[in-house]
């Protein structure tokens, strides 16, 4: 099962300065180490998109919400750059490194990684919609779709785990460039972003554990064994949505496959939580929902609202989240995470 460390930390974070995903976070200079190496495991940093997006999804995730109050906004994020640059190359202690061995290591290992166990650590950076606000100037530069997210009825959201069910079904794949990252619509230093819907879900486990499986089935729209449709076949098989899919199965609202729907899908990157019990004794476990899309409420929010009024909806209550805009990757010598924004 996969663990969320520091879960309170997106609580109240809808409106968000950054939000900062690690999935596997002056520029340095690594003496050749820079990119990665044939067989070694790393995912390469740069590139014109940001590492865990559409890299393949690791087994772990980490995510955490800030409220920015440096005043130096560039400087900042040269040094985010930087200390990406130096984890996912595997050297967590290179900051500050500790040449008494009496002391406690400067690296916990929370990120489970160094360059010798074959890791994939990635680091992905999100801005929210409160970072284009008076304080650095940025009021006119602000991606058009990002805004702060908006309370939906009952505060929940549609997650695809831990209710025994297979994950990402019918997910697009991670090559659909045109359905995740921003073009021409945006301003030049946003071309290439990417925008994230990011939800942290409670899911009521022991009231859907009381539910027959049949009425799981008709719940979510697809066999719990198999993932296949209702009406039989694969996981991998696109729904028919025929008379064995109820009107109000989450697959049938989530996308319901008629003509212009398929412009509202958006790339699914979601993580299982467990965070023990309780004051009531109950499981607090649940999803961290993640969707990247090239535009959040022509996409994630068109599709969550068709979602309304679905039976699931019994079974999860959200907890915190937000919007963000991932902005482009990192080129070349000297640039840095959001450049074009801070210095066009």
């Amino acid at each position: 099962m996969t663990e969320l460390s520091r879960r309170r930390l997106l609580q109240g974070a809808a409106g968000g300065g950054a939000a900062v995903a690690a999935g596997t976070l002056g520029l340095p200079r690594l003496s050749g180490s820079d990119e990665a190496q044939a067989g070694d495991g790393l995912v390469p940093w740069r590139g014109p998109h940001q590492a865990g997006i559409v890299s393949a999804r690791t087994e772990y995730a980490m995510a955490a919400a800030f409220e920015v109050v440096d005043d130096d906004l560039p400087e900042l994020l040269r040094d985010i750059t930087g200390r990406v640059a130096e984890l996912t190359r595997g050297y967590p202690d290179r900051l500050d490194p500790l040449d008494n061995a009496a002391l406690p290591p400067s690296d916990t290992g929370e990120l489970g990684y160094d360059r010798h166990t074959n890791g994939r650590l990635t680091m992905t950076l999100g801005l929210g919609a409160s970072l284009f606000d008076r304080r650095f100037g940025l009021r006119g530069r602000r991606p058009a779709a990002l805004k702060r997210m908006p309370s939906f009825p009952g505060d929940n959201l549609d997650p695809d785990r831990l209710l025994g069910f297979p994950d990402g079904s019918q997910n697009i794949a991670r090559t659909d460039a045109r359905r995740i990252f921003a073009g021409d619509e945006v301003e030049p230093w946003a071309r290439g972003g990417t925008y994230l819907a990011a939800r942290l879900i409670r899911l009521k486990i022991e009231r859907w554990d009381r539910v027959s499986r049949t009425g799981q089935e008709d719940s979510i729209g697809r066999q719990k064994i198999t993932g296949a449709p209702q009406e039989g076949g694969s996981e991998q098989d696109t729904p028919k949505l025929g008379p064995e899919t109820r009107a109000d199965a989450h697959i049938r609202l989530a996308n319901p496959r008629e003509p212009g729907d398929e412009a509202k899908r958006f790339l699914r990157r979601s993580f299982v939580f467990n965070n023990g019990f309780d004051e009531y004794g109950l499981l607090d476990s649940g999803s961290l929902f993640m969707a990247f899309s090239r535009d959040v409420v022509k996409q994630f929010e068109a599709t969550k609202r068709n979602t309304l009024g679905q039976e699931l909806d019994e079974y999860m209550v959200g907890t915190g989240g937000g919007y963000f805009f991932c902005p482009p990757g990192v080129r070349g010598a000297g640039d840095y995470l959001a450049r074009g924004l801070v210095e066009g």
